[in-house]
């Protein structure tokens, strides 16, 4: 269960570099959805013999009609193993899910969001999460202990990248910084996320405004949308920096973008374990990240985790060195983020648990 598929979600990337790597004639993903995906999409999946099931969005409007469709969907599929991505809606779709079913509920985050309304309905919809699930899976120990508790049972399991798609590639950093006009021996500071609270775009601004006090020439990057675009970029605009910044919007592949840039910074205030930041130094990167992010996704040994204090970012952008970025993917490839080895652990754990399930019945 996922709330939606796109290109440029770090959720769908996670189950999407699992699924590449499936042998589907073993083990195959079908999924259920709040939103349509992309044709591309659709069709790649369904050529490779899946299956999409769209849900209504669960919405008070149409809380009903949501359970209905979770009703007629289960009267008529019936799955072993149901893998859960979607906390908030899990009491639901795992909750009313078969007898027999094997409900498995996996944790991406390790904060709420910064909404406090919202962070509140959270919890109380998360709530029960232990009792819906019969299985855990967290890709951090911070992701677990914020959605399960500190005394769980989950199993870590790193969110998988494929390394080669993500290397240093000199064409394409030429070709990204002639399109927007950037010469080779200007510094860019880069950031990949969607545009919301909890990624703290507002506090990359800060850091980045102050930074052109000492580095005039330098650009930001941000790559991504989301509900706060406009808002940042009104910000941008009042603030007088609009020359200094590149919005790329949605973007199909990233790695022109991250091989574009000499430093990736990641102040985000809470975070399971961020996809863009194993991407980033898999390209060679040095990244800044703040100390809500977990100290494992540092693979490379290039990421410095620091206090949200605006000139603490500025001093570690100042003393950034620049890294042998060609070499750096052997960092990933063969470690626990490597898409083929964790797409072989989960496998391996979808067969445990239909093994001990079957010794139970």
């Amino acid at each position: 269960m996922l709330d939606k598929i796109t290109e440029n979600s770090g959720l769908s990337a996670v189950v999407m570099n699992n699924y590449n790597q499936l042998n589907k004639t073993e083990i195959n993903f079908d999924f259920m959805l709040n939103e349509e995906p992309s044709l591309k999409l659709r069709e790649y999946l369904e050529r490779n013999g899946s299956k999409i099931f769209l849900m209504p969005s669960l919405k008070m409007k149409n809380f009903a009609k949501y359970i209905l469709a979770l009703h007629n969907f289960y009267g008529t599929q019936n799955y072993p193993i149901v893998h859960g991505h979607v906390a908030i809606t899990a009491l639901f779709y795992l909750g009313l899910s078969p007898k027999g079913t094997i409900r498995v509920i996996h944790s991406q985050n390790a904060g709420g969001p910064v909404n406090k309304i919202k962070r509140f309905r959270n919890k109380i919809l998360t709530s029960l999460i232990n009792y819906v699930s019969d299985a855990r899976l967290a890709c951090s120990k911070e992701a677990a202990v914020f959605l399960f508790g500190k005394n769980n049972d989950a199993t870590i399991m790193a969110n998988p990248i494929n390394p080669k798609s993500f290397e240093f590639n000199a064409r394409l950093r030429q070709q990204v910084r002639s399109k927007y006009k950037i010469s080779d021996d200007i510094k860019v500071i880069g950031h990949i996320g969607r545009f919301c609270r909890e990624k703290n775009h507002i506090f990359i601004l800060d850091v980045f405004d102050k930074y052109c006090k000492i580095d005039a020439n330098a650009i930001l990057m941000l790559v991504g949308d989301g509900e706060l675009f406009m808002q940042i970029k009104t910000e941008v605009q009042k603030r007088g920096i609009s020359d200094k910044i590149v919005f790329t919007g949605k973007v199909e592949s990233i790695n022109g973008y991250l091989s574009a840039m000499d430093v990736f910074v990641m102040p985000s205030f809470s975070e399971g374990l961020p996809l863009a930041a194993i991407e980033a130094q898999t390209n060679g990167l040095p990244i800044i990240l703040s100390k809500a992010i977990p100290k494992e996704t540092d693979v490379a040994g290039c990421a410095k985790f620091i206090a949200l204090d605006v000139q603490q970012w500025v001093n570690t952008i100042m003393a950034v060195q620049v890294l042998d970025r060609c070499n750096r993917k052997c960092k990933v490839e063969g470690s626990k983020f490597d898409a083929k080895l964790q797409t072989d652990m989960l496998v391996n754990y979808y067969k445990n648990l239909l093994g001990i399930h079957k010794n139970e019945m």
